[in-house]
């Protein structure tokens, strides 16, 4: 699809032009706002005079007989009355039916307002079917915000297939009267991978910018700040920087306010008026980092009131993370609330509703560690699914263990088959979980030698647990040739980490006494500064890891944890660069996607000897994320990460192979070689 129109005839900027026509068979099918709204006679529109004299309360009698009487702008107002707080508190449920009624006459405010509580579930039941019905109603009554929104539908398959030809159609035709969020939203499409024009998009942000887009100004300054797509330019960059600032667009500002926070631009700015200014306007992401700020005390004084109200403001345009956080809350008795579990649940659902993964494992999990907070099993394990499915390491660990839990050979599979998915990211617990597979049969084969090989991986890394079992194979002789000293040195190494296990095994193998293992375990206390979350890089990285994901008594704290990782990372410790990486790269735990900072740490790793982090270097030099596009550098690290069997990497190495020439390759196979091919 590289550099194709994708259904227009020339160029979109011909086309916005009125040069030339954009002829859509869509149109032919739309209908004016005049064939479908239904003209009020001798309304007088006396709701809204009377909300702005005699205030809400007093003017609700007659807004509602006002309403009840069909008049679709008195629908309207009733219903935004029960939006804005002056009927006590805010109330979905109460506005639904009036915005509804509105919309059924036709008027596009109101089916606008239908169309996005359908996609969030807000006072009424989600469908984006529904909502892509009521966006096309308003989009044929010339709605150019249902037009830009019924082509988003269209691009990311929501309520309807993926057509991302006739989406394009939608913004052209709304751009073609010079609106600019069509102009945006077209070139957005042509800045990704499958539809990459950099210059149609260049152009087309720049007319977006001119017109006073504070989007595109944004846009413009960040790629010419980067320079992977388009020719790096500092000053360009600050001019586009300093128009969007002026234009006090709420995402234009956050997005802003979050590049100072981490430091990117070194401007006189203040990111937390910033990202103020924005929330204020009810942009949730900005609440949610304002929430997030005050909850730890970040460049902000801590106050647990404000980052709790933040969360609550977030939570009233449904977004998902803050229904969690809250529950969390509630939950946990955080940021001042009481503990109230049955609250805390309630707002814990509607985030699983909503699709948020960390909200649908903590349901899960309570379930399944004995909570009654779901109605069954099933349900729990239902939870699990999506959040395993949707690449949470954590959620298919668990659903790998409850699998294993009900002892039946195709639910063994089903846990290996998860357990393998989780590994792929050298996650030091997945890895255990699969080394445990092979070594006791669990879903495959036992298979000792593969056992080994991964507890060994994992003692060097000091996991206290593949210490223990790596003793008991050199005990026994298990893919290995049985030696007595080396059990003995990996056994007392796990128990002097109080693992009763290697304790139990000592007393058997070796008759060693209690008195000893507690000498041992006494020893260990005096160290323990060691393990402290100030202390090594590999203590470090476990401290970070259990505060992201909440573990060994840690309440979840991601600003913490990824301040520990970030930690061990810059010392070398290589399985925090790679976790780095991948949060990055994800966005995982509500954090932005940062291709730059993935791919920064993805090199750390590699350098290191890493063949995950030089797979994942390669593939994102192939597809341009984080640098611009090099399929010399691509080569090289797949070549490396495919010389150690990496699988992945041999497809992609093999697929790049054809397209190198004679001289390229042999600059690839030079870079493999110096285990250094960023340095180029």
């Amino acid at each position: 699809m590289k550099g194709k129109r994708l259904g227009l005839p020339l160029s979109t900027l011909i086309c916005l032009t009125g040069l030339v026509g954009c002829n859509t068979d869509y149109e032919k099918q739309s209908q004016t706002a005049a064939d479908s709204l239904v003209e009020v006679k001798g309304s007088h529109l006396l709701c809204r005079d009377l909300i702005q004299t005699v205030g809400a309360e007093s003017a609700l009698e007659i807004c509602t007989k006002e309403a009840q009487s069909g008049d679709p702008n008195a629908q309207i107002a009733l219903a935004n009355l029960y939006l804005d707080g002056t009927l006590a508190k805010e109330d979905w449920q109460q506005a639904m039916p009036w915005f509804l009624l509105a919309a059924e006459q036709g008027h596009p405010e109101a089916q606008m307002q239908v169309a996005h509580s359908l996609q969030l579930g807000r006072g009424i039941a989600k469908s984006d079917e529904q909502a892509f019905f009521w966006l096309q109603q308003a989009a044929k009554g010339n709605d150019p915000q249902a037009q830009v929104a019924l082509a988003q539908c269209y691009l990311q398959g929501k309520g309807v297939p993926k057509d991302t030809a006739l989406a394009i159609q939608w913004l052209v035709d709304c751009a073609k009267k010079g609106n600019n969020d069509a102009i945006y939203q077209l070139a957005q499409i042509y800045l990704e991978p499958a539809n990459q024009n950099i210059n149609e998009a260049q152009s087309l942000l720049h007319l977006a910018a001119q017109n006073g887009h504070a989007l595109a100004m944004f846009t413009l300054a960040k790629l010419y700040h980067e320079g992977n797509l388009i020719e790096k330019d500092d000053s360009k960059a600050l001019y586009w920087y300093a128009q969007a600032n002026a234009k006090d667009h709420p995402q234009a500002e956050y997005e802003l306010a979050m590049l100072l926070l981490k430091g990117t631009w070194q401007v006189n700015e203040n990111p937390i008026s910033m990202l103020h200014k924005s929330a204020e306007q009810n942009y949730a992401p900005a609440q949610l980092a304002l929430a997030k700020l005050y909850q730890q005390g970040q460049k902000v004084g801590k106050d647990e009131n404000a980052a709790f109200n933040w969360y609550l403001a977030a939570a009233k345009e449904a977004d998902p993370e803050a229904y969690y956080q809250i529950g969390l809350c509630f939950v946990h008795g955080q940021l001042k609330q009481p503990k109230n579990i049955e609250l805390g649940i309630d707002y814990l659902k509607k985030s699983a509703e909503l699709g948020w993964i960390p909200a649908q494992y903590t349901l899960a999990s309570l379930y399944l560690d004995g909570h009654a907070v779901l109605d069954d099993r099933q349900q729990a394990m239902d939870y699990l699914i999506q959040a395993a499915n949707n690449g949470w390491i954590d959620a298919q660990l668990k659903l790998a263990q409850a699998l294993i839990q009900f002892s039946l050979p195709q639910y063994d599979k089903a846990a290996f088959h998860w357990v393998q998915k989780a590994s792929k990211y050298q996650h030091a617990d997945a890895l255990f979980q699969l080394a445990s597979c092979y070594h006791e049969g669990i879903g495959t084969p036992v298979d000792y030698q593969q056992a080994l090989t991964i507890y060994q991986g994992l003692a060097s890394r000091d996991h206290f647990l593949a210490q223990c079992k790596l003793g008991q194979m050199y005990f026994e002789g298990q893919g290995v040739e049985k030696n007595p000293d080396e059990a003995k040195k990996w056994l007392l190494q796990a128990a002097n980490h109080r693992i009763a296990e290697a304790s139990d095994w000592l007393k058997l193998y070796f008759n060693e006494t209690d008195e000893t293992l507690t000498q041992l375990n006494t020893e260990n206390e005096i160290n323990e500064w060691l393990y402290s979350e100030s202390g090594t890089p590999q203590s470090q990285f476990e401290h970070g890891m259990n505060y992201l994901y909440a573990r060994q008594g840690k309440e979840q704290n991601i600003p913490a944890g990824i301040s520990l990782i970030q930690e061990a990372a810059e010392k070398e410790y290589l399985p925090a660069q790679r976790e780095l990486a991948i949060i990055y790269e994800q966005g995982l735990f509500g954090l932005q996607k940062a291709a730059n900072y993935a791919l920064t740490w993805y090199l750390r790793a590699a350098n290191s000897g890493d063949e995950y982090s030089q797979y994942r270097a390669a593939n994102m030099y192939y597809t341009g994320q984080g640098a611009a596009k090099n399929a010399v550098q691509a080569y090289a690290f797949a070549d490396m990460a495919a010389a150690k069997g990496f699988k992945e990497a041999v497809i992609l190495r093999d697929e790049l192979a054809t397209q190198l020439n004679e001289n390229e390759m042999a600059v690839a196979d030079m870079l493999a070689r110096t285990q250094k091919p960023e340095n180029l």
